[in-house]
């Protein structure tokens, strides 16, 4: 009596610990079969603030989702939080490596981010699962030529207008007039504002590219930048200067249009590597062309 006691003792918690398993992966299948169906209707919907409703309410429940983390990511970039898209980027792709789109979608917000480098490896990371995206090849030509640029490299004339021709230009929300930008390393005498000979040789090969026809009538920004030496005061007025000094330059020596070219400054405020060695101070101290798009 005793043996059949507890052999029906076991028989019973067999089957418990069956059926808590298949209640366990039931309800697994189940949450899946729910995160597929949110993320289809994501896909489908058309209206951005239902979409953005959608997506806000499925991305807790189904974080680990690698579409719906990446079109959230999208929407996070369309609202310009830069940041925190690349964070839902980066986890779509570290849970399915064989989408393109999602090293893509890092790749345009390291580019917007000017963290060039990083650029270049995701673009060419979904190249090589999409090697037939012809937008992603432009991309890459393109930021290749800003990357090579911002590390002081020269680049000429030609690539100048490859880059401000760019057809996506960052990613605006539709009222953003903010175009293609080229980062210059232009060298100045230290604590000056004027033009070394080695600066007036990259400064001449900006203006022949604002010449070309394909830029004409096109009107820029120039925009002027420091590191954190110095005061934030004196700083902000070297970067007023300098980048006076650049534009005068350009309508002086290469004949642009005044009405074509208008500048702004941020001294220190607007680093783009952190200003903790020599190197990375060198790439803070620059002067940008920003192409200003017309509103249409």
């Amino acid at each position: 009596m005793r043996i059949l006691t507890l052999y029906c003792k076991s028989v019973v918690l067999s089957l418990s610990l069956i059926l808590f398993i298949c209640i366990g992966v039931s309800s697994g299948i189940v949450e899946a079969a729910d995160c597929a169906a949110v993320s289809k209707s994501i896909q489908r919907e058309m209206n951005l603030l239902k979409k953005r409703k959608l997506l806000q309410e499925s991305i807790q429940q189904c974080a680990s989702d690698p579409i719906i983390n990446y079109h959230y990511a999208y929407t996070l970039e369309r609202l310009r939080k830069y940041e925190e898209a690349l964070k839902y980027y980066i986890k779509a792709s570290e849970m399915d490596d064989q989408k393109s789109d999602y090293f893509f979608g890092m790749a345009d917000i390291y580019m917007v981010l000017g963290n060039g480098q990083s650029a270049i490896w995701a673009y060419e990371k979904g190249l090589a699962i999409n090697g037939k995206n012809k937008r992603a090849q432009k991309k890459l030509a393109i930021v290749r030529i800003k990357y090579k640029s911002q590390l002081g490299d020269v680049v000429t004339s030609e690539e100048i207008v490859q880059v401000m021709q760019e057809e996506e230009p960052g990613h605006s929300t539709g009222q953003s007039l903010e175009g293609p930008i080229l980062r210059m390393l232009i060298p100045y005498e230290r604590g000056s504002s004027s033009l070394s000979d080695e600066a007036k040789v990259l400064v001449d090969i900006v203006g022949r590219a604002l010449q070309d026809e394909k830029l004409q009538g096109a009107r820029f920004e120039v925009i002027g930048h420091t590191d954190s030496s110095g005061t934030e005061q004196s700083n902000m007025w070297f970067s007023k200067h300098r980048a006076e000094t650049v534009r005068d330059y350009l309508i002086e020596q290469h004949q642009v249009a005044p009405d074509r070219l208008s500048i702004a400054y941020y001294g220190e405020r607007r680093p783009i590597m952190p200003n903790t060695i020599k190197a990375n101070r060198a790439v803070n101290r620059r002067v940008e062309f920003r192409r200003i798009m017309s509103r249409q």
